[in-house]
């Protein structure tokens, strides 16, 4: 084991996954370093120290954050179970955390605008992340295979789920939507096994190709009549391989249900495709339990939700 890595001055560039599974304790990034590839720290897993020369133009660690920073664009590069993500932080970088076993919960602060790819992918022991509402773009794959997470909120400003977002972080159970989610790319919620029920939100129109996919144990969906852009398989399909054959293909998912409206694109997608439909039930103001009537349980839901201590999801946020 090597307890610190010592680079030489001259070094001007180090490319990706230059150190990859490296057991190193204590690392310094020399002045001349001027160009720094993705996941040079990859499961790196025992890094305590990470520190830039003070007098490097282009890269930096500030206040003591234990990452690297690309100083004029403010963006976090690396970081590690140690990384305290700084405020002057604007983006997170592609792979920035990719494959770190060791992170358990991230603090993504007020001002970053903008998650890269695979930012946080195949992190398998992260089961707490907190995004900031100013996020507004978040790159694909951003939190694949991250398995030890169950729940996620979406940050207030995000339009696009992203291609593969979640893909294989078959733990969630919950996922809580903004108030702003217009379209939910390919794969972005797909490969989960926990998952039963999933509400879209009211403010979605688009659901691209395989868009919720392969959702081993999900029963039913309840599709907005604002969706109106249905693509390919985007609901009620699931990835199956022929060994004989050796080629994947799609079949559709048993004894599952699509809930919507009459009328609606869900119920031309599930008429089309052979998909059970069923009418969700008239909406009543205040009937946020959704059990047909109004009571004093409705009331205390509204407080909980107020609260923030069990969210509403987006129907019974229309009836609250």
């Amino acid at each position: 084991h090597l307890e610190t890595l010592y680079l030489p001055q001259t070094l001007e560039s180090i490319g990706n996954g230059a150190f990859k599974g490296l057991a190193v304790k204590n690392v310094y990034i020399p002045e001349n370093v001027n160009s720094i590839g993705n996941s040079i720290f990859q499961s790196c897993e025992k890094i305590e120290s990470l520190v830039v020369d003070p007098d490097n133009k282009f890269y930096d660690s500030r206040n003591n954050c234990n990452g690297i920073v690309k100083t004029q664009e403010n963006e976090l590069v690396f970081g590690n179970i140690n990384t305290v993500i700084d405020e002057s932080i604007e983006s997170i970088g592609d792979y920035a955390y990719y494959d770190c076993h060791a992170v358990r919960e991230v603090k993504i602060p007020q001002g970053v605008t903008r998650i890269g790819k695979f930012a946080f992918a195949e992190c398998s022991n992260l089961a707490t992340i907190d995004i900031a509402d100013s996020v507004e773009t978040i790159g694909k794959n951003a939190f694949a295979y991250c398995t030890s997470l169950t729940k996620i909120e979406l940050p207030a400003n995000l339009k696009v789920m992203p291609f593969g977002f979640l893909a294989g972080t078959w733990s969630i159970d919950e996922i809580i939507w903004n108030d702003n989610l217009e379209v939910i790319e390919e794969r972005a919620i797909s490969f989960f096994e926990c998952l039963q029920t999933l509400e879209l939100p009211e403010t979605l129109t688009t659901l691209e190709d395989k868009a919720i996919y392969s959702c081993y144990g999900l029963e039913s969906v309840y599709v907005p009549e604002s969706v109106t852009s249905i693509g390919e398989h985007a609901i009620g399909y699931m990835e199956s391989y022929d060994f004989g054959t050796n080629k994947v293909y799609d079949t559709k998912c048993e004894n599952f249900t699509i809930i919507g409206h009459e009328g609606s694109a869900a119920q031309a997608y599930a008429e089309e495709n052979g998909i059970a439909f069923e009418v969700a039930p008239e909406i009543i103001l205040g009937d946020v339990d959704l059990n047909g009537e109004i009571s004093i349980v409705d009331a205390t839901h509204i407080q909980r939700h107020l609260a923030r201590i069990t969210l509403l999801s987006a129907r019974q946020l229309l009836k609250a």
